[in-house]
């Protein structure tokens, strides 16, 4: 219910950017804006995966009674996390200057509106650590509800702040201001939630870092997979066919999606409970988790995309209130992208709930980076179709690669065995 919350909330303020955003900035600046605002998203991927990571080491740990164990997991992610991010956001200001200096307008104009997107996603990246902390020690819902709350209001604000006449520099500046008050609330939250986990030093170690390395990295991937997939797809659309091209195309892209923000509902709130059923053996609820999972996808997702390609052209041109109008092919083809998304992101949260995705990494990497490929070929011949069909391509071969990840796992015992007990322990 948590979730469905949060989806609510989220696609309410989707449903709301897009006619308020048109509406103040026009289909060309809407598109730029979108185009500048793959900072956040890129940005996202400089904690190495080590958020997801900790998430559900922390889990496991909880649930085996680990407390000690659980803490150094936090503080230690804690620590590297704040660097990675003191780090990423002198890199980034210090490339777009030198990309400025050398005489790109568009940097040029947009300097001080970069720095506050790099400021305003170290702070949503630095924001996930209390988040995954509440989920990993049985706050889930708690956290979850309170977090979307947050967001929404961010999002609402800064739609206001467009809606008055703001600039790109005006609404990057609300974001910051926002995602501050929901990191101090987060946080608040946390210390009254879960007493015994703190931030500090004291348990952090050189050595957690160190092992929870090859699973965070190859956890990178799937995010990694996703920016390229999606959002290296805006910036593919933005520069071989037109910034108002990139409208429509994040336009269609956010409606046919919805439908995976639903299946997400229940396919996120399991991650926890996998991860609990994973550190006490439990085999009967993994199976009931996966065969709820699969169901929804038949029942939710596959209906859902159908209704999307027939009907989703006059959505969206509803929605954008006649601004946006695509072609009914283009929509066809992305509620297919979504279709094929769903299913191997559910098997991929499956794999990463445990820690046990570090064989899909270099797969769902070459997957993107052919579907990045495809997008400038394919973009640059036949327009808006060519980035769908590339975008189509690349979750094919991502679910390829999660389905033999996940069939691999299953059949070599991935998913521990309940051991066998005397009579003794089973009348215990």
């Amino acid at each position: 219910m948590a979730n469905t919350a949060g989806i609510g909330m989220s696609a309410f303020a989707q449903l709301l950017s897009v006619p308020i955003l048109l509406g103040a900035w026009g289909a060309e600046k809407y598109g730029i804006w979108i185009m500048l605002t793959t900072i956040p998203m890129y940005f996202a991927l400089t904690d190495l995966g080590f958020v997801q990571v900790a998430t559900s080491e922390m889990t496991m740990k909880v649930a085996k009674g680990e407390r000690d164990a659980a803490l150094g997991v936090f503080q230690s992610t804690t620590a590297l996390i704040a660097s990675i991010c003191a780090a990423a956001v002198a890199l980034l200001i210090g490339i777009a200057a030198a990309v400025a200096a050398m005489g790109y307008v568009t940097v040029t104009q947009n300097m001080q509106l970069i720095v506050l997107l790099c400021f305003f996603s170290a702070f949503t990246l630095l924001s996930r650590l209390p988040l995954g902390a509440l989920r990993a020690t049985g706050h889930y819902a708690l956290g979850t509800l309170v977090y979307d709350f947050l967001v929404l209001l961010e999002g609402l604000a800064a739609l206001l702040t467009a809606h008055a006449g703001g600039d790109f520099s005006a609404v990057a500046l609300c974001l910051l201001g926002m995602r501050t008050v929901n990191m101090a609330v987060l946080n608040m939250l946390l210390s009254r939630q879960v007493t015994w986990l703190r931030y500090g030093l004291a348990q952090a170690r050189i050595r957690e870092i160190r092992r929870l390395f090859k699973p965070a990295i190859a956890g990178m991937v799937i995010p990694v997979a996703l920016a390229t997939s999606l959002h290296g797809a805006v910036l593919v659309v933005g520069a071989i066919v037109s910034p108002a091209a990139v409208a429509v195309y994040s336009a269609v892209r956010t409606c046919s999606r919805l439908m995976i923000q639903v299946v997400g509902v229940v396919n996120r709130a399991t991650m926890p409970e996998v991860a609990k059923a994973f550190a006490s053996s439990e085999n009967r609820s993994l199976g009931a988790i996966l065969s709820m999972n699969g169901l929804l996808i038949g029942a939710v997702l596959l209906p859902g995309t159908l209704l999307f390609a027939a009907f989703g052209k006059e959505f969206v041109e509803l929605w954008s209130r006649g601004s946006l109008s695509p072609s009914r092919t283009f929509v066809s083809l992305m509620a297919l992208a979504t279709l094929v998304h769903g299913a191997w992101y559910f098997l991929s949260n499956m794999l990463l709930a445990t820690n046990s995705h570090v064989s899909l990494a270099k797969y769902i990497l070459g997957a993107s980076a052919i579907t990045l490929l495809l997008a400038v070929v394919l973009g640059g011949s036949i327009g808006l179709n060519g980035a769908a069909i590339a975008v189509i391509s690349g979750e094919l071969l991502c679910l390829a690669a999660t389905t033999v990840a996940f069939l691999s796992r299953y059949r070599e015992g991935g998913w521990r065995r309940r051991p066998r007990h005397d009579s003794a322990d089973r009348k215990y």
